[in-house]
Formats: C-alpha cells, structure tokens, sequence
C-alpha cells in the first residue's frame, strides 16, 4: 500500500482504491472507449504518482491507469481540481504517513494525532481556500482560542490565506496544542 493510499479514507468505511482495469470481484471496472468522457462529477486519483484526471474537465477513458481511486467532487475540487494534489503531497512531505484523508457526508478532513497525544481533525471549508479550514482537538483543550462550534480559533480571520494548506494548518494547530499543554 503507498502512501496516497493509506491517506485516501473515509470516516466510516475507507475510499476504495479501485481497479479500474482488471475487473476484480468488488471493484469497478469501468468500460469503454478510449476517447469516451469520465463522468464530470468525478476526479481519478493515481495513489502512486498523485496524477489527477477530472472527468468535468474532459478527461478520457484512455487517460486512466489500473489502481486509480475514483471521488465525487467537492465544492471547492470544481474551483481548483490541482489544489487535492498540493494538500495530499504537502501532507506527505510534512507529516508522511500521520495524517489519513477522510470523508463524511461530503465533508473532507485530514485527521491524526500530534506529538502532545490529540487527536487533530482538520475540516476543509465548502468553499476552500477562500474560507479557513477549522480544526477541532480531542481530547478537548482548555482554552479560551475557541469557537462556539468547539474548534480552535488559531488564527484572526486576516490572518487566514489561500495558500494555507492543510498541512500548514495542521501546522499551526500541533504547535499551539503543545503551547496549551506546557500551560497546564
């Protein structure tokens, strides 16, 4: 298993990394032509390289490898499709393997656990970048950095940048964990 695939999970069940060519019993095995369009409320995501092929954007056929995972879209991939291979590779380079992607109910998180032993769940806003993504810890830390909802407020709304990614986020959220426990 590498490592796009250990990060590509859900909440309840993992993201199957589907076999696109060899037609296993329990996988998709799609058909066609080569020059036929992947459905456009889809994206394919090659677990060993990170390559992406948007079915909205005219991918082909012809443009999938065996072993792709096939994901519906979400709100912001329609905005940005490359920006899920810079989250997925920055957490990579970052974190490698300590933080696993998930999906509930078409919510997208990256969840983990830090050094100081919390549990860090990083929820990607609807409309990501352009909104912050919100980081909730558990145990639960007491501290006044917190928003009716529960998450961490670590930063001041202009403060916040689209170029923050999760792995920045996540980041940011680990350091102010181990702040909030030297101070207990």
């Amino acid at each position: 298993m590498n490592s796009l695939e250990v990060l590509l999970k859900t909440k309840m069940r993992r993201i199957p990394i589907e076999s696109l060519a060899d037609g296993q019993h329990g996988r998709i095995a799609l058909e066609g032509e080569n020059t036929e369009r992947l459905p456009k409320d889809r994206v394919y995501i090659d677990p060993k390289t990170g390559r992406i092929v948007d079915g909205g954007k005219g991918g082909k056929m012809g443009d999938l490898k065996g072993g792709m995972a096939e994901l519906p879209k979400t709100t912001w991939w329609n905005m940005d499709i490359g920006r899920l291979e810079i989250e997925a590779r920055e957490m990579l380079r970052v974190f490698e393997r300590k933080y696993e992607l998930y999906e509930d109910k078409g919510e997208y998180f990256w969840k983990g656990r830090t050094p100081s032993s919390h549990t860090i769940r990083a929820v990607y806003a609807p409309n990501h970048p352009f909104q912050p993504m919100k980081v909730f810890a558990t145990p639960d830390v007491d501290t006044h950095h917190k928003y009716e909802d529960g998450s961490l407020c670590l930063w001041k709304s202009a403060e916040w940048s689209p170029n923050m990614t999760a792995a920045t986020v996540i980041g940011i959220a680990t350091w102010f964990l181990k702040e909030c426990k030297k101070g207990s």
